[in-house]
This record gives structure tokens, C-alpha cells and sequence, in this order.
């Protein structure tokens, strides 16, 4: 398995630029954009450890209201599994405020696993846990 370099800069075409895309969706809460990424049969693994679908993750990362600062994105790796697949890893800091105005912000490491489907590259899992105050 290669373990690219976060610094490397991919096309739109490769998982490094569609990862980054992915990335700027979610902080933009742009449904569409995700939804376009995002495959049918996506897993998402919450931050409490259930295993929910694709309309649980559009829920969660589009809310309506809430406002956040660009990702803090650290320690990003991207595995690569053949041709065909790759998981994308890294420690991020979240921050904003949400639809109540309530400032917040946390830090979870998050594995996103791509698949190359019909020639693009769609997330079909995506898992996030906190990371412990002393780690951040």
C-alpha cells in the first residue's frame, strides 16, 4: 500500500482531488455537490458508533443554519488499495457555530474510503470518532 503525502496536490480527476472537493462540500454544506460524491450504499460510522446510511450523513453535514470556519485539516494520509479503492485519514478540527447560534468546535479522526465506480471516485464509507481533549 502507498501512503501519499498530504502536501501532493491532485487533479479533480484523482482521489487526492476528489478527497479535497469532498472536503470543501462538507464545510460548505453543499447537498448537491455531496450528494453527487457520495455513493447509494454509503456507510457512515457516527462519532457514537452507529452504522447509519447515506440520508443520515446528508442530514449531518447539511445543516440548515449552522456556519463553519474551514476545516482545520492535520496528520492527512491517503492509502491506496489497487486501482480501485483508497481510504483517506487524517485528524480534523471542526468549528462554527450552530442553527442556535451556539459556538462549537471539535476535533475527530475520520477515515473516508473511496471506490472507483463506473471511472469516478465515490465515498462508500465514511467514519468519524472525537479524539480526546488531551490529543487535540
Amino acid at each position: 500500500m502507498a501512503i501519499t503525502p498530504a502536501a501532493s496536490l491532485g487533479s479533480s480527476d484523482d482521489v487526492d482531488g476528489v478527497s479535497r472537493r469532498f472536503d470543501d462540500l462538507q464545510y460548505r454544506g453543499d447537498r448537491a455537490g455531496i450528494e453527487a460524491i457520495v455513493s447509494p450504499r454509503l456507510r457512515y460510522i457516527t462519532g457514537t458508533g452507529d452504522v447509519r446510511g447515506r440520508e443520515a450523513f446528508l442530514a449531518a453535514t447539511t445543516v440548515s443554519g449552522s456556519r463553519l470556519n474551514p476545516f482545520d485539516i492535520r496528520e492527512r494520509e491517503i492509502v491506496r488499495m489497487g486501482d480501485r479503492s483508497a481510504a483517506v485519514l487524517g485528524l480534523a478540527t471542526i468549528s462554527g457555530s450552530d442553527a442556535s447560534g451556539r459556538r462549537f468546535s471539535r476535533t475527530l479522526r475520520y477515515l473516508d474510503l473511496f471506490e472507483r465506480i463506473d471511472g469516478r471516485w465515490r465515498v462508500v464509507l465514511v467514519q468519524v470518532t472525537p479524539v480526546a481533549a488531551s490529543l487535540r
